[in-house]
């Protein structure tokens, strides 16, 4: 099971990103799951905390990525669409 989940969310042609605070760069909205929640709920509620204006309707598992760097902190994550 992954311990994050991130949305990849794409209409016309354009994908969306948020912006980190503490370093100012761009990634995927998304999270690490907490307890027994599962990826899509992980992710609903992510998005709830980060764009609570975004309305999610159904999710698709896109992809999902090993984490397999070991000099670098990666973890294994699961992407999800949303058009």
């Amino acid at each position: 099971m992954a311990k994050s989940s991130k949305l990849i969310a794409a209409k016309r042609g354009r994908i969306l990103l948020v912006r980190r605070r503490r370093d100012r760069l761009w990634m995927f909205p998304g999270g690490r799951r907490r307890g027994l929640e599962t990826e899509k709920d992980c992710l609903r509620r992510e998005i709830r905390e980060e764009l609570p204006k975004l309305k999610l309707g159904r999710l698709k598992l896109w992809k999902e990525v090993k984490g397999q760097e070991p000099h670098i902190r990666t973890e294994d994550e699961r992407c999800y669409i949303h058009r």
